[in-house]
């Protein structure tokens, strides 16, 4: 199982707004505070159902059954395995199994990662709660790089065949980006994974990009029905810090493997490259704090740009996106703060004519 640290636990259990209480000695169904992201939900102590067959962890908390997704298809053949593996585990022939990785999908519900076959057994048998640990989209069982790959592999065809059954239901223009090289991504692990090989769910990915707002929400509507659409990050509704907008979606292959499906709006993506070039000049002097006014002003021409692509205003953004790009090109050379103040005067009384 894939493993975050606990300060991330802590992130995690701060970002859900669960509030974990004391459980009676036996076990007793205890309401534990919900929040807008459970809905009605409720989050329990463990299950005594479930406590025959899963542990739990200083990681692990209690989730209802009913906001829990299974993320493949369990058979009853899968079922009835699970069920002699519950036998085994209370006859004391084999322990019990550790928690169910989950992965929170965007909408308050959760995908099952690891564990879908023990998960559909306790649900049938009348567990209310099941032990889980909530981690972010990984591919699991893979121990090298080289595996991850060959898993990739072996599924492309399959993770195109899903992707252009989501464009043949949404239509937009359709991208497919080459497989991820293998030094890409040893860089990515090493970054951004701390070696958790199966965090890189972007080997397969692709975008679909749209001409008007309203297909994007649409596009959201969509992925929230689809079991293998895992987990969803909707930073359409809620933009990143620069003012980026995007869906993007992580779909569950039929061997494990998590490829991502990015969905954009064409004008946004038209003044990527001059997004690319304000966010060079903010990283060319990153925690430097005489440069934070500065700073300030370019994220706000950022996300002014953004509003206005989404607005609409697409093409009167195309008709200055040269202009722009050669302003901000300025900034990116400049080596005084005074100097970027300047250029950046410049650009905010541009971007204001739009």
């Amino acid at each position: 199982m894939l493993h975050v640290s606990k300060s991330v636990q802590f992130f995690l259990a701060a970002y859900l707004s669960v509030t974990l209480i004391g459980c009676s000695s036996d076990h007793v169904y205890q309401k534990q505070s919900s929040s807008a992201v459970y809905g009605n939900a409720e989050s329990f102590c463990l299950d005594p159902v479930a406590k025959q067959d899963i542990y739990e962890t200083s990681f692990s908390i209690n989730l209802p059954v009913n906001i829990l997704v299974p993320s493949e298809e369990v058979t009853a053949e899968g079922i009835e395995a699970a069920r002699l593996n519950a036998e085994k585990t209370q006859k004391g022939e084999i322990g019990k199994r550790e928690p169910i990785s989950v992965v929170k999908r965007g909408d308050g519900y959760f995908s099952v990662l690891d564990g879908n076959r023990s998960f559909s057994y306790l649900k049938s048998i009348g567990a209310r709660s099941v032990p889980v640990e909530i981690t972010f989209p990984f591919t699991k069982d893979v121990d090298s790089i080289d595996e991850l790959i060959e898993k990739n592999e072996a599924v492309r065809d399959e993770f195109y065949r899903k992707v252009n059954e989501i464009h043949s239901a949404l239509g937009g223009e359709l991208k497919f980006r080459p497989p991820k090289a293998k030094a890409r991504i040893i860089e990515k692990i090493n970054k951004s994974y701390r070696d958790k090989i199966g965090g890189v769910t972007d080997i397969l990915a692709g975008r679909l990009i749209f001409e008007n707002s309203e297909d994007i929400l649409k596009s959201l509507d969509y992925i929230k029905r689809r079991n293998d659409v895992i987990s969803f990050e909707d930073r359409w509704n809620t933009p990143l810090e620069s003012g980026y907008m995007d869906v993007i979606s992580y779909i569950r292959m039929s061997n494990g493997v998590i490829g991502e499906l990015q969905f954009s709006l064409k004008a946004i993506i038209d003044i990527n490259d001059l997004d690319h070039k304000l966010y060079e000049y903010i990283r060319s002097h990153e925690g430097e704090v005489s440069y934070q006014n500065n700073d300030r002003r370019v994220i706000n021409i950022k996300k002014k740009i953004i509003k206005l692509a989404v607005e609409g205003k697409g093409n009167s953004l195309n008709k200055f996106k040269t202009q722009m790009i050669s302003i901000a090109e300025k900034l990116v050379k400049s080596k005084k703060i005074k100097e970027g103040e300047k250029i950046i005067d410049e650009l905010e009384l541009l971007v204001n004519k739009i």
